[in-house]
């Protein structure tokens, strides 16, 4: 009752020359067309919507001067590709770190569950920077450096 009117919206914001969809489709390729010309260092922070209006001035970005609605899209564009690689490596190797102390434990401490909490929570992080332009750099930052370096267990009290 409540999910079909929503899901035909969603459809119907794909349509060709409207709805948010095009938009960001729109977003996305000028975006990479920007990251092709400066895969190395990018354009510099919190250039990409200036450069991209540059490099077409009667594009989306000079209808709509927003940052493209992919977190991965503007770190490679505004600080280059091997930026956003050394970024993910970063937190895919912490992960798997958190993810191999969550798979040893009981589960009888806090600190165990606080771990599968923080795995959850930046995945999440994750998938929600393929729709938005941010994702909590500092806070995916504070929790790896957090919970992949503490050893020490906190049980339960009985």
């Amino acid at each position: 009752f409540f999910i079909l009117p929503r899901a035909e919206k969603s459809i119907y914001s794909f349509g060709l020359g409207e709805g948010g969809g095009y938009f960001r489709f729109l977003q996305v390729e000028e975006s990479i067309r920007l990251i092709f010309q400066n895969p190395l260092f990018g354009v510099g922070s919190a250039m990409s919507v200036q450069e991209n209006f540059a490099l077409n001035p009667t594009g989306i970005f000079a209808n709509a001067p927003l940052v493209v609605h992919n977190w991965f899209l503007l770190v490679a564009s505004e600080h280059g590709i091997p930026a956003l690689i050394l970024f993910i490596s970063f937190v895919l190797l912490s992960l798997r770190d958190i993810w191999f102390c969550i798979l040893k434990s009981k589960m009888t401490s806090l600190i165990d569950f606080l771990r599968v909490g923080t795995l959850s929570g930046i995945i999440s992080l994750l998938i929600v920077g393929v729709f938005q332009p941010f994702i909590g750099e500092n806070l995916i930052l504070f929790s790896l450096v957090l919970f992949s370096s503490t050893r020490k267990k906190v049980e339960w009290k009985k």
